[in-house]
């Protein structure tokens, strides 16, 4: 009927395109104090994500895992 996957393996080579693959930045401690502190003093999690080149999940997580409770939507 249709063709079979012969095992065919993509070569993908990024050198020479101007897409690159997603590399996670890890926080630093200081990053993180700087998220605590700047989330604690009214900064968003998207503006925090958007200074420090992260998602906002990264921001989110960081939050979490210092015990930072979340504030609520204005909206909710």
């Amino acid at each position: 009927m249709g063709a079979k996957n012969q095992g065919y393996k993509s070569e993908i080579s990024y050198e020479d395109s101007p897409i690159r693959p997603s590399q996670q930045k890890r926080l630093k401690p200081a990053d993180v104090d700087a998220i605590v502190a700047g989330y604690e003093g009214g900064i968003t999690l998207v503006e925090l994500a958007h200074q420090l080149g992260v998602h906002k999940r990264t921001v989110s997580e960081a939050l979490r895992r210092q015990g930072v409770p979340r504030r609520e939507h204005p909206s909710r």
